[in-house]
C-alpha cells in the first residue's frame, strides 16, 4: 500500500520563487506595451469595430477629430436604431443614412450659428456673465408675465421648464434671506457684547432687510414649503389648486425675485451694451457678404425636408 506523506504539507505558506533581473526587467517592458488605441484616429477604428457586421455605416461616419461628429454620429445612430429597430440590411442602411443627414444638419446649424454669435467675441469671464444675463432675461420674462395676471389665476401659471426654473430661484432666495438673517443676528451679538454699534447699513441693503422681512411676514409659518421645490412647482403648474392665500404668497416671491432680476441686469448695463455693438458688427459683416449665408440656411432647410421625409418612410 502506498503512504502518504504529510511532510510535503506544512502550514507554513509556500514561498515565492526570486524572479531574476531579466524576468523583472522583461515584464516591465511589457506593460507598457499598448493597452488600447490614444490617437483620435485609433479610437474611431475601435468604436468601428462595434459596425463591423455592416456595410455602409464604416464608411459614411464622420472621421475623428476636435469636433467629435464621430461621436454624435454613433448616438444618433444608437438612438434611430433603439426606436426603429430594423430588421434588414435596407432598413439599417436608411438609418444609417438618416443618422448621417442629421450630422450634417447639426454642422450646418452651427455654421449658421457662428455667422451671428458674439460668445467668440466674448472673453470668458463676460462669455460666463452673458450667460447669466440670457437666464435672467428669460426668467424676467416669466415673472413680469405672472405679476400682470388680474386677480386669482386659473389652470397652469407658467410651463413645466419655467415653474423649474422659478422654483430653484425661489428656494435659493429663501436659502440666502435665512444666511443673511444668521450672519446679522451673528453680528449684532458680536457688538453688543463688544458695547459697540452696529454699523449703518447701505441704502441697498437696508432696502433688502425692508423686503425680507415682509416677505417673511406673508410666508408666515407656510414659509418651509417653499423650500420644497416640487411644492412650488405643482402650485406653479396648475398640479396643485391655487388659493387665494397661496397666490398672494407666490405672488410676494415673485416679486422679490424681479427686483433682484432687474439689479442684476442693471448691475450688467455695459455687458449689454457691448453684445448689441457686437451684434451690430456680426450683422454688418453678414450683410457685406449675405450669399453665403443664405445658402448655408438653404442647405439646412433641405437637410430638414430630406430628413422628414426619411422619418415619413420609416415610420407605419
Amino acid at each position: 500500500m502506498k503512504t502518504l506523506d504529510f511532510s510535503r504539507h506544512s502550514d507554513e505558506p509556500p514561498r515565492r520563487r526570486e524572479r531574476s533581473e531579466a524576468q523583472r526587467l522583461a515584464s516591465r517592458i511589457n506593460g507598457s506595451k499598448s493597452h488600447g488605441p490614444v490617437t483620435l484616429a485609433g479610437k474611431a477604428r475601435l468604436a468601428a469595430h462595434a459596425m463591423a457586421d455592416d456595410l455602409l455605416a464604416p464608411k459614411i461616419m464622420p472621421p475623428a477629430d476636435y469636433r467629435q461628429l464621430d461621436v454624435l454620429y454613433r448616438r444618433i445612430r444608437h438612438e434611430l436604431r433603439a426606436e426603429f429597430a430594423p430588421q434588414t440590411f435596407i432598413d439599417q442602411a436608411a438609418l444609417d443614412g438618416l443618422a448621417h443627414d442629421y450630422v450634417r444638419l447639426a454642422r450646418a446649424r452651427q455654421m449658421i450659428e457662428a455667422a451671428a454669435a458674439v460668445g467668440n467675441q466674448l472673453t470668458h469671464d463676460e462669455d460666463m456673465r452673458w450667460r447669466q444675463v440670457l437666464d435672467t432675461q428669460e426668467d424676467m420674462g416669466v415673472m413680469t408675465r405672472l405679476l400682470a395676471l388680474p386677480g386669482l389665476p386659473e389652470g397652469p401659471l407658467c410651463t413645466r421648464d419655467e415653474a423649474r426654473r422659478l422654483a430653484r430661484r425661489i428656494r435659493s432666495l429663501l436659502e440666502n434671506i435665512a444666511a443673511h438673517s444668521a450672519q446679522a443676528a451673528t453680528e449684532a451679538a458680536e457688538a453688543a457684547a463688544a458695547g459697540e454699534p452696529l454699523p449703518a447699513l447701505e441704502e441697498m441693503d437696508a432696502e433688502c432687510d425692508v423686503r425680507h422681512q415682509r416677505l417673511l411676514e406673508v410666508l408666515g409659518e407656510a414659509h418651509s414649503q417653499y423650500l420644497d421645490q416640487d411644492h412650488v412647482l405643482a402650485l406653479l403648474c396648475g398640479d396643485r389648486v391655487l388659493t387665494a392665500e397661496e397666490w398672494k404668497r407666490v405672488r410676494a416671491l415673485v416679486e422679490v425675485l424681479a427686483l433682484y432680476a432687474q439689479w442684476h441686469l442693471n448691475g450688467n448695463a455695459s455687458l449689454l451694451r457691448r453684445v448689441e455693438q457686437l451684434k451690430q458688427q456680426n450683422l454688418q459683416l453678414l450683410a457685406a457678404a449675405p450669399g453665403e449665408l443664405l445658402q448655408a440656411e438653404r442647405y439646412a432647410g433641405e437637410l430638414e425636408r430630406l430628413i422628414q421625409q426619411k422619418l415619413d418612410r420609416l415610420r407605419p
